[in-house]
């Protein structure tokens, strides 16, 4: 189903008014604003502090990492002055076998360490205190000292032959707790350094040294690592500021701790100017942004008015869109009937077409042949009017020769009487003769030049028929041009069918323009033929009348002849004017003479046309012809 577009239109508009009227309360858009602004700003506070413990849990783990190294570093120091001491080839001497005291306790105890010898059981042989450390009341033993446990586990680790003492590289190391404090302890078996090829007899003694963690331990840790440190006995503290010291057993002897970082919130001070000129500006925007907010507003509240002012208009233009629908939906299914109509009535038309040009095709089949019929009729009988043209012309051709023959005769004759003028007298009898015969010969030219008259007289006949099939011809030709214009008209409205017609029908049209010229050409060639008639007829009239007068003149001299003798100088003007006559008649017989070649070029012109209009009528006949063929197949 098609989609009317003003409908659409109106429900995206009544969309558009359902969007606007939704958003037309001013707290629902700034209570969600103030309420991302709040977020902001408390999200932004949430940050500054998580960025702040952040940089303290950071600098905690940095300083446990500082205080774990100075533990270690100070165990290793324990580990270094043991295995100094221990590793030595005067101290072999000195303490295997018989103990020297005295050698011990000038190289053996330290400053800051208490020193211990204990054999391979643990029992202490020698001990001595640190002279830096403070003095206890009472010292125990190191195995009265130390937890069982502890010591149990410290002698294990310990090598048990002297062997086994060379290969041992470090010394071991523990916390521990010794009468109550807690203490950093490291022994290692007494070796020699360089001559390992003696080695001590009896069992291995170890050399012990502990250093107590006490505050001057701590005071030099602080001191080392700029980091106040202190010494909390107990579990009790948090470990997030302190480490733990703990035995081997796992016990807890003590936890080093420190103060805890405020590099957090001390950084946080620092950027707090920055951070408040941030908030301001963010605070600043956010009013400005809630200001162009109200002017949105006002402007939405304007537009939703004009919305509800459109809507109403809308809904009747859908109204009317809707009918309207109807209506075209009325008009499409009568404009679908209308067109059945029109292509029931086109294949109506077009077979009425297929019948009217068979129609046409068979009559101007008719017509052609009953045309082509008259067109051969009237051109035989063109050529047969020219051959009885052309026969007559001879024929007057032959009189007219017989007439310039008696004329000279006649002008022999005539000259002959000027020359015996003188002789008349003396042959008057013969003169009389004379003259009856020149009657004679007049009489009989004159007879000559009346059937002259009648030979013009049926070659202005003739002409006269040639005119009339011309005439005829012509009205064939309109006919054709009619037939021609018909079929064009008929081909036009057959449409593609019809283009062969058309050109059938412009071909027929030009042979007919051919045919009305040519027509026209022999028209004027009767007209040509038909003037040297008449001037024919005209010649031979004067020529009949100068016989007459001849005649008349010769009779009247023969039969004065004999009572005129003494008129010789009459007869002598009368034979002078007979001359001038003769010469006259030779003259005019000269013009019919050429006008006859003229009218026999004219004749054979006009059978040369005939021919031409025979060749156009066929011509005629095989367009037609295809023609009518188009026409019965189309």
């Amino acid at each position: 189903m098609v989609k009317n577009p003003l409908l659409v239109r109106v429900r995206d508009m009544m969309r558009k008014r359902a969007l606007l009227a939704g958003s037309n309360n001013l707290g629902d858009t700034m209570v969600p604003l103030g309420g991302v602004i709040m977020l902001a700003l408390i999200g932004t506070a949430i940050l500054l502090g998580l960025l702040s413990a952040q940089i303290e849990r950071n600098a905690d783990a940095y300083l446990h990492r500082v205080v774990n190294g100075a533990l270690l570093r100070e165990r290793a120091v324990v580990g270094d002055a043991v295995m100094a001491s221990a590793r030595w080839d005067d101290a072999v001497g000195h303490v295997y076998g018989d103990f020297d005291r005295q050698w011990a306790e000038s190289n053996l105890a330290t400053e800051v360490a208490d020193s211990y010898v204990l054999d391979v059981r643990g029992r202490t042989i020698w001990s001595a205190a640190g002279s830096e450390l403070p003095r206890r009341a009472r010292r125990l033993p190191l195995d009265q000292a130390l937890d069982l446990p502890v010591l149990h586990e410290l002698m294990t680790a310990l090598p048990q032959s002297h062997r086994a003492a060379l290969d041992e590289r470090k010394a071991v190391v523990r916390f521990v707790r010794l009468q109550g404090q807690a203490a950093i302890l490291g022994v290692r078996a007494i070796t020699p350094w360089k001559d390992v090829a003696h080695l001590p007899s009896g069992d291995v003694r170890y050399l012990v040294l502990t250093k107590p963690i006490d505050a001057k331990l701590l005071a030099d840790m602080s001191r080392t690592n700029q980091l106040p440190l202190r010494w909390n006995v107990g579990t009790t503290g948090d470990t997030e500021n302190g480490i733990r010291v703990k035995d081997v057993t796992g016990r807890v002897l003590g936890q080093v701790e420190w103060r805890r970082s405020s590099s957090g919130a001390k950084a946080l001070r620092q950027i707090m100017p920055a951070v408040a000129i941030i908030v301001l500006t963010f605070l600043a925007m956010s009013g400005w942004l809630a200001w162009r907010l109200m002017a949105a507003h006002r402007a939405l509240r304007k537009q939703v008015q004009l919305s509800r002012d459109a809507e109403s208009e809308a809904r009747s233009a859908a109204e009317q869109a809707s009918k309207a629908l109807v209506q075209a939906e009325a008009a499409r299914q009568a404009l679908a009937a209308s067109a059945d109509q029109v292509a029931a009535e086109e294949r109506r038309h077009q077979e009425e077409l297929r019948r009217n040009g068979r129609v046409i095709a068979e009559a101007l089949e008719r017509s052609m042949a009953l045309l082509v019929t008259q067109l051969f009729e009237t051109a035989a009988a063109l050529e047969h009017s020219a051959d009885d043209t052309m026969r007559t012309i001879d024929e007057q051709q032959r009189h007219v020769d017989t007439v310039t023959a008696r004329a000279r005769d006649t002008a022999g004759s005539a000259q002959a009487i000027a020359a015996t003028i003188d002789d008349l007298t003396a042959s008057i009898g013969a003169f009389t003769g004379t003259a009856y015969d020149i009657r004679e010969s007049a009489a009989s030219a004159s007879g000559q030049s009346a059937a002259a008259h009648h030979a013009n007289d049926n070659l202005r006949r003739h002409v006269g028929s040639v005119n009339e099939a011309t005439k005829l011809i012509a009205e064939i030709t309109g006919q054709t041009n009619l037939l021609a214009l018909n079929a064009t008209i008929e081909a036009a409205r057959a449409g593609e069918a019809g283009r062969g017609f058309v050109v059938v029908a412009n071909e027929v049209k030009a042979l007919a323009a051919q045919t009305a010229q040519t027509t026209r050409e022999i028209q004027a060639r009767a007209d040509g033929i038909e003037q040297a008639a008449e001037q024919t007829f005209a010649l031979v009239g004067s020529v009949d009348t100068v016989l007459a007068s001849l005649v008349e003149t010769i009779g009247a001299a023969a039969s004065s002849a004999q009572q005129q003798l003494a008129s010789v100088e009459d007869i002598q003007r009368v034979s002078r004017s007979v001359a001038l006559d003769a010469g006259a008649t030779n003259q005019a017989v000269d013009a019919i003479s050429h006008a006859l070649r003229h009218s026999a070029q004219a004749a054979a012109a006009t059978r040369a046309q005939g021919a031409a209009v025979r060749q156009g009528v066929e011509q005629v006949q095989a367009e037609f012809g295809r023609l009518i063929e188009a026409l019965k197949a189309a």
